[in-house]
């Protein structure tokens, strides 16, 4: 018996099949379970958005063994994070923790297992018998049994079931009745039930949008799914889908329904809220279990003759990864927080762990900056940029810009840009933007000029300035402002400095020397000034008279001074009689107020006769003032 024969073989002649027929018939059924939806829907998944993700490479990464026993339908209980899979040759229902993904207990079971979902909201497991013609409800807090809830009114076997989170409503698919049973699932009491009209085999599957209250069964042999309405309990719409519908589930967040055609090779997509099929997407062969993870908005097809599981991006409806499982995989489910899929494999005697890798997040890139970083973020050495790209779920599939850079040149900000795309096909961008002055600021200083001189209390301004071509100046500052005057009230070498800083920190100084002088305007006879030769006769004592414009006291001259040194005589300088001597004695100063003059006597040695020499006066301004004088006996 094919996958195919099963969707015309009736369920109530099923205990009538001996031997093999009796187990390729139970496989057939099996291969029509699906683990939909509805038992990772939590209340609070509905309100969840719905980004779109990307594709990741997902993998098996475990695989729990049942032995000699077939694997059945199988549903995840987000409240304690149980799996709950049948094994149908024990019979027995196996509890998983999926957090070591390995069997932590079994529930006995009265045979085939047709159907199962879970009610998060009240941590209740529901499976149907298919022939015992009752529900086991289990208690997810014990994981043990509540009871047997009879279905009444069966004209032979059950099928699948769903249960409503929302409203707390049970929906059992009562086969050869060909319509649905109502029940209160709190009190565990039949309400009503539905027509269903599935033509030539019973219908197969059911799903619920617990939001929208929408019921959706499919009917293998019409091609079709009904749409029923919750609050009414009737039928509203019936939409054609592939060939040979089996699974159905729904993504409540984006309101899509989803059918696995198990002789075409595909799965249909209704848009719940207008009940029209909007695309038709290829998988493996022999489509049967489905199950869809709201959070990512991926769809997980169990291909019962390729042994493995499609993946299906709901965003863009096309398989973006095909996973390896067991052999004849059927039931699947979603343990949405973990983002795992387990699925049930028929004669593989197994449940496979897939860990969907789906990648929401795009790379993670951080610039690395190395350089002396100044002030107000401006580096004044060379900069060297480096980028760390991380990606741990898919890696780093391309790069662009992301190479070491070394920034030497001056620049008031150059933006470098990293780009990666990881192995989903996300994408991210980082820049830092690097501003660069290595350059110290330039200063302009004049006056005074460097070894400038200025007669004593002369008015003279300062001028100076600072710039700064790239960063721009922070402080300019001299000891008076600009256009300030100089000093010049006291004789003397004076510095002048300038200190600039830019506003990337770095600064530069100027400093200039000027003189402040003595207004010295040559001596006064009986001294006649260069190039004159004064004649004087050896033991005279010579008035040297000369003024500085005004009384600058007595101490003007640096010590040794004056003194004289012989020169040789000059034939050619005009010969200039000293015509004024004074008593001999000792040298002295002192200066005449009515006439503005300084007056030194200088005393003449006999042994300079037939000489020549020059008398020197260093003033304490720094300067020298000299005549030259020849004498005679």
């Amino acid at each position: 018996m094919s996958i195919a024969d099963c969707l015309t073989f009736e369920p109530g002649k099923m205990p009538e099949v001996q031997g093999t027929e009796q187990f390729s018939a139970k496989s057939c059924r099996q291969g029509l379970v699906r683990s939909r939806l509805r038992q990772s829907v939590l209340i609070i998944f509905l309100l969840l958005f719905m980004a779109q993700t990307a594709t990741a490479q997902p993998n098996v990464i475990a695989t729990i063994s049942f032995g000699a026993s077939r694997a059945g339908v199988i549903a995840a209980n987000p409240t304690n994070n149980h799996i709950y899979a049948a094994q149908e040759d024990v019979p027995a229902i196996a509890v998983i923790d999926s957090s070591t993904n390995t069997i932590i207990t079994t529930i006995p079971t009265a045979g085939f297992h047709i159907g199962s979902d879970v009610n998060p909201v009240t941590n209740l497991i529901y499976v149907a018998q298919q022939f015992a013609g009752s529900v086991k409800i289990i208690d997810g807090s014990t994981d043990t049994v509540v009871t047997d809830l009879a279905v009444p009114g069966l004209n032979g076997a059950l099928g699948d079931l769903a249960i409503n989170s929302a409203t707390n409503r049970l929906y059992v698919i009562r086969a050869d009745n060909n319509d649905l049973a109502v029940f209160d699932a709190a009190t565990n009491t039949l309400l009503t039930s539905i027509p269903l009209n599935c033509p030539a085999s019973p219908c197969s599957g059911i799903a619920i949008n617990p939001i929208t209250n929408r019921i959706y069964v499919t009917a293998s042999q019409g091609d079709e799914v009904y749409v029923i309405e919750g609050g009414s309990n009737s039928l509203i719409a019936t939409v054609p889908v592939g060939d040979h519908p089996i699974g159905i589930a729904v993504n409540p967040t984006t309101n899509r329904v989803y059918v696995s055609n198990i002789s075409g090779n595909t799965v249909s997509v209704i848009d719940g809220a207008t009940n029209t099929g909007i695309a038709s997407i290829p998988v493996g062969n022999s489509p049967v279990g489905i199950s869809v993870n709201p959070e990512t908005n991926r769809i997980y097809v169990s291909n019962n003759s390729s042994n493995e599981v499609s993946m299906i991006d709901g965003s863009s409806n096309t398989v973006v990864a095909t996973v390896p499982v067991g052999a004849q995989p059927n039931g699947i489910t979603v343990m949405p927080s973990a983002n795992r899929i387990y699925v049930s494999n028929d004669t593989g005697h197994s449940v496979s762990v897939i860990e969907d890798l789906t990648d929401t997040t795009s790379p993670i890139i951080t610039p690395n900056v190395s350089g002396s970083l100044g002030d107000n973020d401006w580096y004044i050495s060379d900069v060297e940029v480096s980028w760390t790209i991380t990606d741990p779920e898919s890696g780093i599939e391309t790069s662009s810009g992301c190479d070491p850079t070394t920034l030497t040149m001056d620049t008031t900000g150059e933006t470098l840009t990293c780009s990666a795309t990881n192995g989903a096909g996300l994408s991210n961008s980082a820049s830092v933007t690097i501003k660069l002055d290595k350059t110290a600021p330039s200063i302009t200083l004049d006056p005074p000029s460097n070894d400038a001189s200025y007669p004593l209390n002369a008015t003279a301004t300062a001028d100076y300035s600072c710039s700064d071509a790239t960063a721009g100046i922070a402080a300019c500052n001299g000891p008076i402002p600009p256009g300030s005057n100089l000093d010049t009230a006291t004789v003397g070498a004076k510095n002048f400095s300038v200190n600039a800083v830019d506003s990337a920190g770095n600064s530069a100084s100027v400093t200039h020397t000027y003189k402040v002088i003595y207004n010295f305007n040559g001596f006064f006879p009986p001294v006649d000034n260069l190039p004159a030769l004064n004649t004087a006769k050896v033991g005279q004592a010579i008035p040297v008279k000369f003024s500085l414009s005004g009384n600058q006291g007595l101490n003007i001259f640096e010590p040794g001074y004056p003194k004289s040194q012989q020169i040789t005589c000059d034939s050619a300088a005009p010969l200039a009689p000293v015509e004024e001597t004074v008593s001999p004695g000792g040298s002295s100063l002192t200066y005449d107020g009515g006439a503005d003059q300084y007056i030194y006597v200088w005393k003449t040695e006999k042994s300079w006769v037939n000489s020549c020499r020059q008398l020197l006066i260093k003033l304490n301004d720094g300067t020298t003032h000299s005549a030259s004088f020849s004498f005679s006996k």
